[in-house]
């Protein structure tokens, strides 16, 4: 889970905060980044922000980016408050969360957690929850039938 919180951008839609649940997610001015920023100085897939061992890793080969102000380019670890800046975009990183869990019983310690301090998460699992609930049952009612 990472949670980044845009500072300033040419792309006035994306000044705001996202959280993204995965453990990897890739940023851009096009496709195949998960999240496309309106900014001509960003190339379409700019950079990577992967969580490995609890660290927040940026890949970035062969581009410059920067954080805290420091121009880089390569593989860099982050910390939470670090402003990253890519093109003429840049963000604050708020947190993120290694979810990779191995077994059922980190699983639904993970959950409990998730309800205490994220009901709104909680509500959606439970949401999707029906819903893959709700195909299961069609997809036995098609087998059924057919």
């Amino acid at each position: 889970m990472i949670t980044l919180k845009f500072l300033a951008s040419p792309d006035s839609d994306i000044l705001r905060e996202f959280e993204f649940l995965f453990d990897s997610i890739t940023l851009g001015s096009g496709r195949p980044a998960n999240l496309i920023v309106r900014d001509t100085s960003v190339l379409p897939l700019h950079i990577r922000l992967q969580v490995i061992d609890n660290k927040l890793f940026i890949h970035g080969e062969n581009i410059t980016y920067t954080v805290n102000g420091k121009k880089l380019s390569g593989n860099k670890y982050c910390f939470i408050g670090d402003v990253i800046g890519i093109g003429d975009t840049s963000f604050k990183l708020i947190s993120f969360l290694n979810t990779q869990i191995g077994s059922e019983e980190k699983l639904r310690a993970h959950y409990k957690e998730l309800e205490d301090t994220r009901p709104d998460i909680t509500m959606l699992l439970e949401a999707l929850e029906h819903e893959l609930l709700k195909l299961q049952i069609k997809e036995n009612n098609n087998q059924k039938s057919s």
